[in-house]
């Protein structure tokens, strides 16, 4: 399947965050890039406080001016000079993580694990990864930690999606002990997952008693939902002796970011 993320990207949410909340971004910012072992330069320097035009010394004269309206400071004049001052650490902090994010993805060479880690070590918080579309029963690692599986609907209307899966030693070998999910939904998504772990993931489907006849025994082939035989009365019917009702995708095997 193509590689799906290889770039990791910078949430630029600045416009979001009060006069107080750019600040502490800013904090944050300075202390991850002060040493980083991978990013050493950026656009705007981010110190020392003293020298004019650098992350610090905006930050300190936003900061100088938030202390005067706290005290009371009503003028109007105090407001534009606040406004200001904080829409120009905002750009500063997003030319700064603009350089920061493409110096991360060409360091990593498509690694986004490893750009990811760069961009996290220099204090800017990662953008939300969203998630593919997938056309056809897959699995993968979008984002550290988590996997995402997807599978058509077999049956348009009410269907239930079994999710059967476990952590392996090698793609190829089905794990021996699996966790059992059901959804409504024909996607799932799994996190808190080992990084670098190989997960084994196979999915089924049923369709409900409401919407099927009453059929015992009968099983369609793997991409297709699997009837549920019913009571008169549309209740589910099981047989004890059956070991496996359900017909199971062939199992993929995704590794963890």
């Amino acid at each position: 399947m193509k590689a799906n993320n290889q770039i990791a990207h910078i949430s630029f949410g600045f416009e979001s965050l009060d006069e107080a909340g750019i600040c502490t971004e800013a904090d944050g910012m300075v202390s991850g890039l002060t040493g980083n072992l991978y990013i050493t330069v950026v656009p705007i320097a981010i110190g020392p406080v003293g020298t004019a035009g650098t992350i610090q010394y905006q930050t300190a004269a936003l900061r100088a001016l938030l202390s005067q309206r706290a005290a009371g400071n009503k003028a109007i004049t105090l407001s534009k000079q606040i406004s200001a001052a904080a829409t120009a650490l905002m750009l500063s902090l997003i030319a700064d993580g603009h350089s920061v994010q493409d110096q991360a993805n060409v360091i990593a060479a498509g690694n986004i694990v490893l750009a990811q880690k760069i961009i996290s070590s220099t204090g800017y918080k990662l953008s939300k990864t969203k998630a593919p579309k997938l056309h056809s029963f897959d699995a993968i690692s979008n984002a550290i930690g988590s996997i995402y599986a997807h599978n058509p609907k077999a049956k348009k209307g009410v269907e239930a999606h079994l999710w059967r899966v476990g952590i392996t030693t090698a793609k190829g070998i089905l794990p021996t002990i699996t966790k059992l999910y059901v959804t409504t939904e024909a996607s799932i998504i799994i996190n808190s997952l080992p990084s670098a772990s190989i997960v084994g993931i196979q999915h089924a489907s049923v369709v409900s008693a409401k919407t099927t006849k009453i059929i015992s025994g009968i099983s369609l082939p793997a991409k297709k939902a699997t009837p549920v035989a019913a009571s008169k009365g549309h209740h589910p019917v099981y047989s004890w002796t059956t070991a496996d009702p359900y017909s199971w995708t062939d199992c993929l095997y995704p590794v963890v970011l």
